[in-house]
């Protein structure tokens, strides 16, 4: 997701914030390695241990475990954003479809509130309904994230709902939130390279097999005898 933090004026301030920047993805994945433990993953292949912090392995694998991300989707990039106390929030949105279907975020830090509203909510907003009445507001639903939880957006709640940060004080039923400084780790991956990968693999395969069937008729040829070839096509949806 997009994410906008306070604003650091002059040369000065924007050096001393890619500081906190950094210092805050450091702290994120420190925080991540004691919040979840350590241990390999379990699931998501080398190709994911090669693009996401180690740190993030154990908490992947406990989703997996769980149900709440498919076994063989690999995730190719996590991104650390720093929210400081002051923040101005998210600004509802939908992911860019350059991302694959599986969003996940881990939340550090002070709680927040996610809010949902549907995507079309934008364009029936934007003038009058047909009768001339104006449209009713958009009452969004909430998602409490707490520090160490996590969220996993995928299907309708990934393509056709917006979700975002409201700035200032954060209120749950009504009781205002404890402020503080918030890290954020979000899981992504990229539809293209997935694709192209996927594709990829899948020529090595029928290649791999055409040599096997090659081989074993030969085979076959000079014994005497006839065989069958089964082959299972398999795809993830990818």
């Amino acid at each position: 997701g997009a994410g906008a933090g306070a604003g650091a004026g002059g040369g000065g301030g924007r050096r001393n914030e890619r500081r906190r920047s950094r210092k805050a993805a450091m702290a994120g994945a420190a925080v991540a390695a004691a919040a979840h433990g350590s241990g390999s993953e379990g699931g998501g292949g080398s190709a994911e241990a090669q693009a996401v912090p180690s740190a993030s392995a154990p908490a992947l694998r406990r989703l997996r475990i769980s149900g709440y991300v498919p076994q063989v989707y690999c995730f190719d990039q996590a991104i650390v954003n720093c929210y400081p106390e002051d923040s101005q929030g998210i600004a509802p949105h939908v992911d860019r479809a350059t991302f694959d279907d599986v969003i996940v975020g881990l939340s550090l830090g002070a709680a927040v509130i996610m809010e949902f509203t549907p995507a079309a909510s934008t364009s029936r907003r934007a003038g009058a309904s047909p009768a001339g009445e104006e449209e009713a507001e958009v009452v969004p639903l909430e998602l409490l994230l707490e520090h160490r939880s996590a969220y996993v957006l995928s299907g309708e709640a990934r393509w056709r709902w917006r979700h975002g940060i409201r700035p200032g004080v954060q209120r749950y039923r009504g009781d205002a939130l404890p402020a503080g400084h918030r890290i954020s780790v979000t899981f992504r991956r990229l539809r293209w390279r997935h694709a192209a990968a996927s594709a990829a693999g899948q020529a090595n395969e029928e290649e791999e097999l055409e040599t096997r069937t090659v081989v074993s008729e030969r085979q076959a040829a000079a014994e005497g005898r006839q065989i069958s070839v089964d082959v299972d096509v398999w795809s993830d949806g990818g």
